[in-house]
Protein backbone atom coordinates (compact mmCIF):
# COMPACT_ATOMS: atom_id res chain seq x y z
CA UNK A 1 0.00 0.00 0.00
CA UNK A 2 1.09 3.67 -0.78
CA UNK A 3 1.76 6.27 1.79
CA UNK A 4 -1.49 7.50 3.11
CA UNK A 5 -3.68 4.25 2.20
CA UNK A 6 -6.12 4.01 5.35
CA UNK A 7 -8.21 0.94 5.78
CA UNK A 8 -10.61 1.91 8.67
CA UNK A 9 -12.39 -1.25 10.46
CA UNK A 10 -15.66 -0.59 12.47
CA UNK A 11 -17.17 -3.10 14.95
CA UNK A 12 -20.44 -1.64 13.85
CA UNK A 13 -20.72 -3.58 11.11
CA UNK A 14 -20.16 -6.75 13.20
CA UNK A 15 -22.88 -5.51 15.54
CA UNK A 16 -20.95 -4.44 18.75
CA UNK A 17 -21.98 -1.52 20.29
CA UNK A 18 -19.74 1.43 20.42
CA UNK A 19 -17.67 2.09 23.65
CA UNK A 20 -15.98 4.69 24.94
CA UNK A 21 -12.23 4.73 24.33
CA UNK A 22 -10.22 3.34 26.95
CA UNK A 23 -8.45 5.49 29.76
CA UNK A 24 -4.85 4.49 31.03
CA UNK A 25 -6.44 4.29 34.42
CA UNK A 26 -8.40 1.28 33.23
CA UNK A 27 -5.70 -0.03 31.63
CA UNK A 28 -3.52 -0.28 34.82
CA UNK A 29 -6.01 -2.02 36.31
CA UNK A 30 -6.59 -5.23 33.83
CA UNK A 31 -5.04 -8.43 35.17
CA UNK A 32 -1.74 -9.70 33.73
CA UNK A 33 -0.33 -12.61 34.32
CA UNK A 34 3.49 -13.07 35.52
CA UNK A 35 6.10 -13.15 33.02
CA UNK A 36 7.80 -16.53 32.87
CA UNK A 37 11.78 -15.29 33.14
CA UNK A 38 13.07 -11.68 33.83
CA UNK A 39 16.60 -11.29 32.76
CA UNK A 40 18.59 -8.57 32.85
CA UNK A 41 21.04 -7.29 29.70
CA UNK A 42 22.75 -4.14 31.66
CA UNK A 43 23.31 -3.03 34.93
CA UNK A 44 21.03 -0.49 35.68
CA UNK A 45 17.50 -1.75 37.29
CA UNK A 46 16.06 -0.20 33.59
CA UNK A 47 17.51 -2.56 31.56
CA UNK A 48 15.95 -5.51 31.46
CA UNK A 49 13.51 -8.18 29.17
CA UNK A 50 10.08 -9.87 30.57
CA UNK A 51 9.00 -13.07 28.96
CA UNK A 52 5.99 -14.83 28.53
CA UNK A 53 5.48 -18.41 26.89
CA UNK A 54 3.53 -19.16 24.18
CA UNK A 55 0.67 -20.74 25.44
CA UNK A 56 -1.88 -23.31 23.51
CA UNK A 57 -1.10 -23.53 19.81
CA UNK A 58 2.04 -21.39 19.08
CA UNK A 59 1.60 -18.55 16.46
CA UNK A 60 4.92 -16.59 16.34
CA UNK A 61 7.02 -14.70 18.34
CA UNK A 62 6.93 -10.96 19.30
CA UNK A 63 9.06 -8.33 20.71
CA UNK A 64 7.59 -5.82 22.24
CA UNK A 65 8.15 -2.32 22.88
CA UNK A 66 6.17 -0.19 25.68
CA UNK A 67 5.51 3.51 25.15
CA UNK A 68 4.65 6.37 27.82
CA UNK A 69 6.14 9.50 26.39
CA UNK A 70 9.54 8.05 26.49
CA UNK A 71 9.44 9.13 30.19
CA UNK A 72 11.03 7.67 33.64
CA UNK A 73 7.23 7.99 34.67
CA UNK A 74 6.09 5.29 32.71
CA UNK A 75 7.18 1.46 32.87
CA UNK A 76 6.62 -1.78 31.30
CA UNK A 77 3.74 -2.20 34.27
CA UNK A 78 1.06 -0.86 31.94
CA UNK A 79 1.91 -3.26 29.08
CA UNK A 80 1.36 -6.25 31.07
CA UNK A 81 -1.72 -7.17 30.07
CA UNK A 82 -1.50 -6.58 26.64
CA UNK A 83 1.80 -8.87 26.53
CA UNK A 84 0.40 -11.74 28.77
CA UNK A 85 -2.80 -11.30 26.38
CA UNK A 86 -0.54 -12.39 23.22
CA UNK A 87 1.61 -14.80 25.62
CA UNK A 88 -2.54 -16.29 25.93
CA UNK A 89 -3.10 -16.05 22.24
CA UNK A 90 -0.39 -18.08 21.35
CA UNK A 91 2.95 -15.85 20.93
CA UNK A 92 5.99 -15.98 22.63
CA UNK A 93 6.78 -12.25 23.98
CA UNK A 94 9.36 -10.29 25.01
CA UNK A 95 8.91 -7.22 26.05
CA UNK A 96 12.07 -4.86 26.07
CA UNK A 97 12.43 -1.94 29.66
CA UNK A 98 14.59 0.07 29.01
CA UNK A 99 16.61 3.58 30.30
CA UNK A 100 14.12 6.79 29.90
CA UNK A 101 13.95 10.33 30.46
CA UNK A 102 14.07 11.49 33.86
CA UNK A 103 16.42 8.21 34.94
CA UNK A 104 19.80 8.66 35.98
CA UNK A 105 20.58 8.40 32.29
CA UNK A 106 17.95 8.42 29.62
CA UNK A 107 17.13 10.11 26.52
CA UNK A 108 19.75 10.37 23.73
CA UNK A 109 21.69 8.18 23.48
CA UNK A 110 21.08 5.75 25.93
CA UNK A 111 17.45 4.52 25.38
CA UNK A 112 18.50 4.05 21.66
CA UNK A 113 21.53 2.14 22.77
CA UNK A 114 19.19 -0.24 25.29
CA UNK A 115 16.73 -1.08 22.80
CA UNK A 116 19.94 -1.82 20.76
CA UNK A 117 21.37 -4.09 23.12
CA UNK A 118 18.49 -5.73 24.67
CA UNK A 119 17.67 -7.07 20.91
CA UNK A 120 21.10 -8.08 20.74
CA UNK A 121 21.11 -10.17 23.45
CA UNK A 122 17.56 -11.62 22.14
CA UNK A 123 19.65 -12.39 19.42
CA UNK A 124 22.68 -13.41 20.89
CA UNK A 125 21.49 -16.35 23.50
CA UNK A 126 18.68 -17.52 20.73
CA UNK A 127 15.97 -16.20 22.76
CA UNK A 128 14.00 -15.65 19.47
CA UNK A 129 15.07 -15.82 16.16
CA UNK A 130 14.79 -12.25 16.02
CA UNK A 131 14.30 -12.57 11.93
CA UNK A 132 11.45 -14.43 12.47
CA UNK A 133 9.64 -12.20 15.09
CA UNK A 134 7.54 -9.24 14.86
CA UNK A 135 8.55 -6.13 16.42
CA UNK A 136 5.61 -4.20 17.97
CA UNK A 137 5.64 -1.24 19.90
CA UNK A 138 3.03 1.30 21.36
CA UNK A 139 3.13 5.18 21.24
CA UNK A 140 6.76 6.31 22.08
CA UNK A 141 7.43 2.47 22.08
CA UNK A 142 6.08 2.28 18.49
CA UNK A 143 8.57 5.09 17.26
CA UNK A 144 11.15 2.97 18.99
CA UNK A 145 10.07 -0.01 17.61
CA UNK A 146 10.17 2.02 13.84
CA UNK A 147 13.76 2.78 14.66
CA UNK A 148 14.65 -0.60 15.47
CA UNK A 149 13.36 -2.31 12.53
CA UNK A 150 15.76 0.45 10.69
CA UNK A 151 18.76 -1.53 12.70
CA UNK A 152 17.89 -5.39 12.45
CA UNK A 153 16.56 -7.66 10.01
CA UNK A 154 13.00 -9.25 11.77
CA UNK A 155 9.82 -10.75 10.12
CA UNK A 156 7.76 -6.91 10.33
CA UNK A 157 7.11 -3.92 12.04
CA UNK A 158 3.88 -3.19 13.95
CA UNK A 159 3.09 0.26 15.09
CA UNK A 160 0.43 0.96 18.04
CA UNK A 161 -0.70 4.37 18.04
CA UNK A 162 2.65 5.36 16.82
CA UNK A 163 4.49 8.71 17.07
CA UNK A 164 6.10 8.41 13.72
CA UNK A 165 7.50 12.11 13.16
CA UNK A 166 8.64 13.26 16.53
CA UNK A 167 9.56 16.98 14.96
CA UNK A 168 5.79 16.81 13.89
CA UNK A 169 4.49 15.80 17.13
CA UNK A 170 6.91 17.79 19.60
CA UNK A 171 5.08 21.07 18.15
CA UNK A 172 1.61 20.31 20.12
CA UNK A 173 1.52 21.35 23.58
CA UNK A 174 0.30 18.07 25.51
CA UNK A 175 2.47 16.39 28.23
CA UNK A 176 3.87 13.81 25.87
CA UNK A 177 4.58 16.34 22.72
CA UNK A 178 6.43 18.62 25.64
CA UNK A 179 8.63 15.37 25.88
CA UNK A 180 9.12 14.83 22.55
CA UNK A 181 10.81 18.75 22.55
CA UNK A 182 13.00 17.38 25.33
CA UNK A 183 14.24 14.68 23.62
CA UNK A 184 14.81 16.49 19.96
CA UNK A 185 17.20 18.60 23.23
CA UNK A 186 19.18 16.28 23.92
CA UNK A 187 20.29 14.50 20.31
CA UNK A 188 23.75 15.67 20.47
CA UNK A 189 23.42 16.46 16.34
CA UNK A 190 20.31 17.50 14.09
CA UNK A 191 21.14 15.26 12.06
CA UNK A 192 20.71 12.69 14.72
CA UNK A 193 16.63 13.53 14.21
CA UNK A 194 16.64 11.90 11.17
CA UNK A 195 18.24 8.83 12.23
CA UNK A 196 16.02 7.63 14.93
CA UNK A 197 12.67 9.01 12.68
CA UNK A 198 12.83 6.91 9.53
CA UNK A 199 10.39 7.67 7.06
CA UNK A 200 10.10 4.45 5.54
CA UNK A 201 10.77 0.82 6.03
CA UNK A 202 12.72 -1.86 3.75
CA UNK A 203 10.05 -4.49 4.97
CA UNK A 204 6.51 -5.66 5.89
CA UNK A 205 4.49 -3.91 8.30
CA UNK A 206 1.30 -1.30 9.11
CA UNK A 207 0.49 1.14 11.56
CA UNK A 208 -2.66 0.42 13.50
CA UNK A 209 -4.34 3.86 15.04
CA UNK A 210 -7.54 4.74 16.71
CA UNK A 211 -9.63 7.17 15.46
CA UNK A 212 -10.63 8.87 18.53
CA UNK A 213 -6.66 9.25 20.02
CA UNK A 214 -6.16 12.19 21.68
CA UNK A 215 -2.74 11.84 22.76
CA UNK A 216 -1.10 10.83 19.39
CA UNK A 217 -2.93 12.07 16.68
CA UNK A 218 -4.15 9.98 13.68
CA UNK A 219 -2.32 12.37 11.33
CA UNK A 220 0.89 10.51 12.86
CA UNK A 221 0.03 7.86 10.96
CA UNK A 222 0.03 9.67 7.55
CA UNK A 223 3.72 10.96 8.07
CA UNK A 224 5.49 7.93 7.10
CA UNK A 225 5.28 5.40 4.64
CA UNK A 226 3.69 2.52 5.54
CA UNK A 227 -0.10 0.86 5.48
CA UNK A 228 -2.39 2.46 7.80
CA UNK A 229 -5.27 0.09 9.53
CA UNK A 230 -7.70 2.96 11.63
CA UNK A 231 -10.15 1.17 14.30
CA UNK A 232 -12.95 4.25 14.58
CA UNK A 233 -14.11 3.87 17.71
CA UNK A 234 -10.95 3.15 19.67
CA UNK A 235 -8.49 5.76 21.83
CA UNK A 236 -4.81 5.79 22.42
CA UNK A 237 -4.60 3.01 25.29
CA UNK A 238 -7.54 0.50 24.16
CA UNK A 239 -4.52 -0.91 22.05
CA UNK A 240 -3.25 -2.24 25.04
CA UNK A 241 -6.58 -3.65 26.66
CA UNK A 242 -7.45 -7.52 25.54
CA UNK A 243 -10.43 -7.73 24.45
CA UNK A 244 -11.19 -3.99 22.89
CA UNK A 245 -11.78 -3.87 19.36
CA UNK A 246 -8.29 -2.58 18.75
CA UNK A 247 -7.02 -5.71 20.38
CA UNK A 248 -8.61 -8.04 18.31
CA UNK A 249 -7.83 -5.82 15.17
CA UNK A 250 -4.15 -6.21 15.97
CA UNK A 251 -4.99 -9.96 16.79
CA UNK A 252 -6.30 -10.25 12.83
CA UNK A 253 -3.49 -8.50 11.83
CA UNK A 254 -0.92 -11.13 13.24
CA UNK A 255 -3.07 -13.84 12.11
CA UNK A 256 -3.35 -13.56 8.63
CA UNK A 257 0.08 -12.16 8.29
Amino acid sequence: MRKGMLLVFSWLMLGSAVADPIAYSAVVQLEASEPDQQLFYGDDTNQYLLRWRAQGQARGQIVFIHGGCWLEAYDIEHSRPLTSALANAGYEVWSIEYRRIGDTSGGWPDMFNDINTALQTIAKHGLLPIGESWLLGHSAGGQLALYAATQYEVKGVIGLAAITDIAAYAKGGNGCQQAAKTLIAGLDQPARLSEINPTSLPMQGVLLHGQQDNIVPIKQSQLIDMPVLIEPDSGHFDWLAPGSAAFELLMRYLQEN
